[in-house]
């Protein structure tokens, strides 16, 4: 006759938990099912089990997980029968086995009793690893903490116990970073972040949490109650971080992208619209801090949609050129034009300053700017074809073109194209903001003269170190910001000794001045005495399509009354 190796009970007990639960909470419960029967035939009338994890990356602090499981009620002061077993990340777990009421476990007890701890150690164990498997994928490798898709899982299980609303969403970037990152090593950078991620954890309360996104970039979500305390730990912190040979102290600086949820909100509008705001921490100057509002992502939808219509708008020529003449003042007399571009769409036109900012943040702008001038020499050969006296021409060029060593070549290509004498085309660029800047000037501005084209300085007087421009660049002409025109109103003696100086400067210098954003007479007639006789403005003209231009080509000279 065969010897059978395990009970009936044994086996049913061995099939009903040989299933795939990925929880050890689940599986606890689901043991207190089907233990019963064999507990009963091994005399055990209570067994409490003790799961102690070490500290790990996916786990912090050590962690303890006690259950009990009771058949029936063991006679006070029994003493148990206690075996400890290792888990495989060096963790312990404990199994505390009493007898039924009045017994005492012989031999054969023990024997049985420890092949169901082995049993009952092999189960636990499955459904932690496949608990551990099951979360990898929502779990940041490096840090321990949730990624994007732990992340919103967290979130969506309060957005459905109705509690998401009691929360803020902080979209959280470390400054300066990546240059940390090159100085300490992409190895010691790990460990800083590591360091960050366990320091945020820290100040979290139970059910807020913290998630890495990749890279320096987290996401939190604390409960509204805990807003200011939060904030003010998380703006700076001082990590001590393991270097190898050395421990060394940092100093942590963040921006923040913050989105307080309210009634309708989802875990989708709170990591949007967190990182709308994080975007305009990142660009701003004073605030590392800033807290999303509507008009924001008003803004952030209104720049997708410029730059996704750019290029067939750029394919359709909706873009039309406009021309805004340069006036001689002390004559009335055009001597000269700005081209300035115009975004006709159904009908309507839309004003440049609301799409050319961030064509030119995307470097977009380039395209346009090359489309524009094409436009201009086109314009300027078939007036001279036509028989009619053009006047010079200024055509914007953003300073994102001086990164390109073939900008003065494309240039003179586009002129030679359309046979346009080099003295009838300026190209116009925005005062610098760096010396690098600069530097890629100087020789644009040198390739340029080489060629017969004349150059000046737009918006003078509001980027770098402008009497080392005056200095340093030998451009044609030197463009007035409108705010100097601001001050002239004050008329103080001191910013009138200021402004006339500076004219005085550009002209004895050798080169010409002219302000732009002219309005009224008395701003012209003060200009005029203080030797600024070339100017640009509403005065004389807005800017005007083509065939309006033409007109006043044809009769340069204004009737001011």
């Amino acid at each position: 006759m065969t010897q059978r190796l395990c009970c009936d009970e044994f086996i049913k007990f061995f099939h009903k938990t040989s299933v795939n639960i990925p929880d050890v909470d689940a599986m606890f419960s689901h043991l207190m099912l089907h233990l019963p029967p064999v507990a009963e035939l091994a005399n055990i009338s209570k067994i409490h089990v003790t799961l102690n994890t070490p500290s790990s990356v996916r786990d912090a602090d050590p962690h303890t997980i006690e259950r009990n499981f009771v058949m029936s009620e063991p006679d006070a002061g029994a003493v148990p029968y206690v075996r400890r077993m290792e888990t495989g990340e060096k963790g312990l777990c404990e199994f505390s086995i009493y007898p039924t009421s009045g017994h005492v476990f012989d031999r054969e007890d023990l024997s049985n009793i420890d092949f169901v701890i082995e049993n009952l150690f092999i189960i636990i164990g499955r459904a932690r690893m496949m608990q551990i498997l099951s979360e990898a994928p929502m779990i940041d490798g490096m840090t321990g903490v949730p990624n994007m898709s732990g992340f919103m899982r967290f979130g969506n299980i309060l957005l459905a116990k109705n509690t998401l609303r009691n929360y803020m969403g902080v979209f959280v970037n470390i400054k300066n970073f990546k240059f940390i990152n090159q100085t300490i090593g992409a190895r010691n950078g790990d460990k800083l972040l590591i360091a960050f991620t366990q320091a945020i954890r820290s100040q979290l309360q139970e059910d807020e949490i913290i998630a890495r996104l990749g890279g320096d970039n987290f996401m939190i979500l604390i409960k509204k109650e805990h807003e200011q305390n939060f904030l003010n730990y998380v703006t700076h912190i001082q990590l001590k971080v393991n270097l190898g040979p050395v421990m060394r102290l940092f100093d942590v600086d963040i921006r923040a992208g913050i989105y307080i949820a309210n009634d309708t909100s989802s875990m989708n509008d709170i990591v949007t619209n967190a990182n709308t705001a994080l975007g305009l921490a990142r660009k701003s100057k004073k605030e590392d801090l800033v807290y999303f509002r509507q008009e924001m992502l008003d803004r952030v939808l209104h720049i997708k949609q410029v730059s996704n219509q750019f290029r067939l708008a750029l394919q359709n020529n909706e873009f039309v050129v406009y021309y805004q003449p340069k006036v001689d003042t002390e004559t009335n007399t055009v001597i000269g034009c700005e081209a300035l571009v115009r975004w006709i769409q159904n009908d309507k036109v839309t004003p440049p300053m609301t799409f050319i900012p961030i064509l030119e943040e995307e470097g977009s702008v380039c395209d346009l700017d090359f489309y524009v001038f094409e436009q201009v020499c086109k314009d300027l050969r078939s007036w001279m074809d036509a028989g009619i006296t053009p006047v010079r021409v200024s055509s914007n060029f953003s300073k994102v073109h001086l990164v390109s060593e073939s900008l003065a070549r494309d240039i003179i290509d586009i002129i030679d194209k359309y046979q346009v004498p080099p003295e009838l085309v300026e190209i116009e660029l925005t005062e610098m903001s760096s010396h690098e800047d600069n530097d890629a000037l100087i020789n644009f501005v040198s390739a340029m003269k080489d060629a017969g084209i004349y150059t000046s300085i737009d918006d003078f007087g509001t980027g770098y170190s402008s009497v080392n421009l005056l200095k340093d660049i030998n451009v044609d002409v030197i463009k007035l910001d409108r705010s100097f025109l601001n001050e002239m109103e004050r008329r103080s003696s001191k910013e009138e000794i200021v402004i006339r100086n500076i004219i005085n400067m550009i002209l004895e210098l050798g080169m010409d001045v002219i302000a732009e954003g002219v309005e009224t007479k008395g701003q012209a007639d003060f200009l005029r005495n203080i030797r600024c006789h070339h100017v640009q403005g509403y005065l004389y003209d807005k800017p005007i399509p083509k065939s309006e231009f033409e007109k006043r080509l044809l009769s340069k000279t204004y009737e001011l009354h």
